[in-house]
């Protein structure tokens, strides 16, 4: 009837049941007369949950880590193992300077309690295998240990035993594991940067690193575009005084690896490399109000990306990428500008 009150879903839930009985004993149509029954569904869905036993005394098997080289980071991998409850596993690693390996030692032994005490990484994945970055300095070694896990339908969360050597005389030899680490020679030793990982479920990471010139200004910041598999760089260029004026788009790169990017921008109208400073600061020429920075050159880096240049131009959303180029063919503006006065303030500020 118009303006009565109607229900078209009512449920109940209810646990701990193995079994449901529904019983229709009458029908409350009030004063509908057509029959109501014809048009009424009952529905009924049972949800198991199993908890399978679990022998958290049983260490997996087959650790392993070898060097991605094509993407520089360490591809850890281990087998399943037959231990029915599991559901995830806990993969831990943590780096350890060359000089110090020897305050984690016992006689010839690592000791997995101190090198695991502080400063090591844990994720928790599903999966048989993980890339770890390897985004440290100097020489040292990456050691790895993962564990079976189990996760109740209770929350409750049970962990197995590390693959590591035990000195527990309870544990079984055929399930001690030799001590894996990685030898690393560290991450562009000869420059000044700073690395910032982030992760989330499922050992999602998202890494970034900033590059810092011998006056630890900020030069380059390069991160991974984890669906591409390329990285992303952006870069800032500083005037004579040591001032930032020129910030560049941030654009995506052919290359895998996070590292610093030389000479990824370059100048039109110099045959230094890279972006001089003489192609941007006019403060020398007593003229900071008509002359404008110089343009990047199509061939590389962001201008090659924000132009008709990018050899993707007219490839799907491609398609949609800002034009920075200027009046000149090869010649791009994929950057923002800034003039400053000769006592520091802005004279003029330009937009992308």
């Amino acid at each position: 009837a118009t303006g009565a009150k109607y229900n078209s879903l009512s449920h109940y839930s209810f646990t701990g049941a193995f079994k449901v009985k529904v019983k229709i004993i009458s029908i409350d149509s009030g004063s509908i007369t057509w029959p109501v029954s014809k048009v009424l569904k009952i529905q009924n869905t049972l949800i198991a949950t199993r908890d399978y036993p679990f022998d958290c005394y049983t260490a997996l098997s087959g650790l392993s880590v070898q060097l991605d080289v094509e993407n520089d980071e360490l591809f850890t991998t281990w087998e399943q193992g037959s231990n029915p409850g599991q559901n995830e596993y806990d993969l831990e690693w943590a780096w350890v300077d060359e000089s110090a390996t020897d305050n984690y030692k016992s006689g010839s032994n690592y000791l997995q309690n101190l090198i695991f005490e502080n400063n090591s990484t844990r994720v928790s994945i599903t999966g048989t295998s993980y890339k770890i970055p390897l985004l440290y300095d100097d020489t040292g070694r990456i050691f790895v240990r993962v564990r079976p896990v189990q996760l109740k339908s209770d929350g409750q969360r049970v962990e197995g035993k590390w693959t590591w050597i035990y000195d527990d005389a309870n544990q079984p030899e055929s399930h001690q594991q030799p001590v894996n680490y990685y030898y690393l020679n560290g991450h562009e030793f000869s420059l000044n940067w700073q690395a910032s990982t982030s992760f989330a479920e499922e050992g999602k990471r998202k890494s970034v690193v900033q590059y810092f010139d011998g006056t630890l200004r900020s030069r380059q910041t390069v991160t991974k575009d984890n669906t591409s598999n390329t990285t992303v760089v952006a870069e800032s260029f500083y005037d004579y005084q040591g001032r930032a004026v020129i910030q560049v788009l941030p654009s995506p790169t052919l290359n895998s690896i996070i590292n610093y990017a030389h000479n990824f921008n370059k100048g039109v109208g110099s045959d230094l490399d890279g972006y001089p400073k003489m192609l941007y600061d006019r403060l020398n020429n007593g003229d900071i109000c008509s002359s404008s920075a110089k343009p990047f050159e199509t061939s590389t880096g962001a201008a090659n990306y924000y132009s008709p240049a990018n050899p993707e131009k007219n490839i799907g959303i491609n398609q949609f990428i800002p034009d920075a180029s200027g009046t000149v063919t090869g010649e791009a503006y994929s950057f923002t500008e800034t003039r400053l006065a000769p006592d520091g303030r802005i004279a003029s500020q330009s937009g992308v």
